[in-house]
């Protein structure tokens, strides 16, 4: 698989961008938006996100705070993969972005770092639990509030694009 990386053995180094951490992320994604937006989701290309660069239209960021690494974590949808996604998610016609469905983000970003959480940690780790922050805005560029290089995925799925973000910066 083009996008799957070796797996680490232990806990990174703490210097420079270990790009192995990404991996659990991968892995949840997929998992996570099967199981609750009841959607395959294939991954399309890994790229560093320029501060500019748009992110989606509606994202749930979080924290990463852990021993080794300080950063952000984030889950960016188009609107009508939201929409697809919210709609199986929460059993109802969901059809464009709204106050009434927008913790479907948050909880989609909450789910896929708390499955990403049990494997980081199993290597040493300790990531410590978060609150999700969701913002919306047309094709809006995801504010990590970390600075560092930000990794991104995009996956594509039957009714539209997302795509994951991540900032680490290991600890000193």
């Amino acid at each position: 698989d083009l996008f799957k990386l070796p797996a680490p053995k232990a806990a990174p180094k703490k210097a420079g961008f270990d790009i192995e951490f990404v991996n659990p992320f991968l892995e949840a994604t997929i998992s996570v938006v099967k199981a609750f937006g009841k959607t395959e989701a294939k991954r399309e290309n890994l790229y560093l996100r320029a501060p500019n660069q748009p992110s989606g239209d509606i994202s749930g960021v979080m924290p990463i705070d852990s021993p080794t690494y300080k950063g952000s974590f984030s889950v960016a949808f188009d609107e009508a993969c939201f929409c697809a996604l919210a709609t199986n998610l929460l059993n109802m016609p969901v059809s464009k972005i709204t106050p009434e469905n927008q913790d479907v983000a948050g909880e989609i970003c909450n789910q896929i770092l708390g499955l990403a959480k049990k494997s980081l940690n199993a290597l040493g780790h300790e990531i410590k639990q978060a609150l999700p922050k969701i913002t919306v805005g047309k094709g809006h560029g995801v504010s990590h509030g970390v600075n560092g290089p930000c990794v991104a995925i995009k996956f594509s799925t039957s009714a539209g694009q997302f795509q994951i973000e991540a900032i680490l910066v290991p600890v000193a």
